[in-house]
């Protein structure tokens, strides 16, 4: 899933639970575990010149954004700082998950199939998923795939309706 998907069904999946939050703290969490994995794989990817494996740690756009350590610390700071801006983007990062985990298993790609549980359990899952995508341009032409042009339009059109 991509921006306009998790932005739309991960507003409704938690529309109860976000109803008197910042809408726009609630967005950002729904987008954060890429924000940061997606920029941090590609910038190491880039700088070094490796890719997969061939990096340390990091060896794919899910990496620790997508971990329930990162949820942990999110859902930590909801209770000390800023409550209502960290609760609305735990919200945000719990539906990232759910629609990850979805999206795993609706678009049959072998590459991708399965692979959500693995960062999500790091450490205890051991490293993270290799990246199925050689350059930042492969998988940003993944979208080609039906699935993800249907969850992105129907994604825009829960924006709209929400």
């Amino acid at each position: 899933m991509f921006i306009l998907g998790h932005l739309g069904f991960g507003t409704r999946l938690a529309q109860g639970q976000i109803k008197h939050l910042p809408r726009k703290a609630f967005w950002l969490g729904c987008l954060l575990p890429d924000l940061i994995d997606k920029a941090s794989y590609y910038t190491l990817s880039w700088s070094t010149g490796l890719q997969g494996a061939a990096l340390p740690l990091i060896h794919g756009t899910r990496s620790l954004g997508h971990t329930l350590i990162f949820l942990a610390l999110c859902w930590g700071l909801s209770r000390y700082k800023h409550p209502f801006f960290f609760k609305a983007l735990t919200w945000g990062v719990v539906t990232h998950f759910v629609l990850d985990l979805i999206t795993d298993q609706c678009t049959g790609l072998p590459h991708i199939t399965g692979i959500s549980h693995i960062p999500l359990l790091w450490p205890l899952s051991g490293a993270f998923p290799t990246s199925p995508h050689p350059s930042l341009s492969h998988h940003l032409l993944s979208i080609g795939h039906p699935f993800f042009i249907v969850t992105e339009i129907l994604g825009a059109i829960a924006l709209l309706k929400g």
